[in-house]
């Protein structure tokens, strides 16, 4: 029997989602995540301080490089990465120090800071092909255990780049 626990994850998602949208852990809409899997004492102040980091952004022009695997050799996840971008990377890094000052733990430390890479997940509803461009302007939080069901997630707030 698995054991859950309440835990989040920041996004940049690809499709339309409102905020609220309910999906399974097995049904993501396409998304470039920008903080893996952690656990926080959720509060208004940190999504404050999430409001004002991302108001400093401007949108994040991103290009499609290739296709390769990612995760553990026993279950690799087949994923389309991006060309590296300075900006892509401060706002992760500005966003894991902040997740960080709030006590965050991350469920792979090791897929943050220097071991982040830009990638988006191979999804049934959208596919993106080399040399696309696409351009990200804002952040959605992602509860991982909403109504405590472990195999369920929730957009439950999308918070956009340089807003006043």
């Amino acid at each position: 029997m698995n054991t859950f626990t309440q835990k989040w994850s920041l996004v940049t998602l690809l499709e339309q989602c409102p905020d609220g949208t309910e999906f399974a852990y097995t049904n993501w809409p396409t998304h470039i995540t920008l903080a893996d899997v952690f656990s926080v004492s959720w509060n208004n102040t940190l999504q404050s301080q999430l409001v004002s980091l991302f108001a400093k952004y401007k949108p994040i022009s991103l290009v499609v490089s290739k296709p390769t695997l990612l995760g553990p050799s026993a279950n690799p996840v087949q994923v389309m990465t991006f060309e590296e971008n300075i900006q892509l990377k401060s706002l992760h890094n500005d966003i894991i120090e902040l997740l960080i000052n709030h006590g965050a733990v991350f469920n792979n430390p090791s897929f943050t800071k220097s071991g982040y890479i830009a990638h988006c997940s191979f999804q049934e509803t959208t596919k993106l092909s080399a040399g696309l461009v696409v351009s990200i302007h804002n952040a959605t939080i992602i509860d991982m255990y909403p109504n405590d069901d472990g195999y369920m997630r929730k957009a439950t707030k999308t918070i956009p780049f340089d807003s006043p």
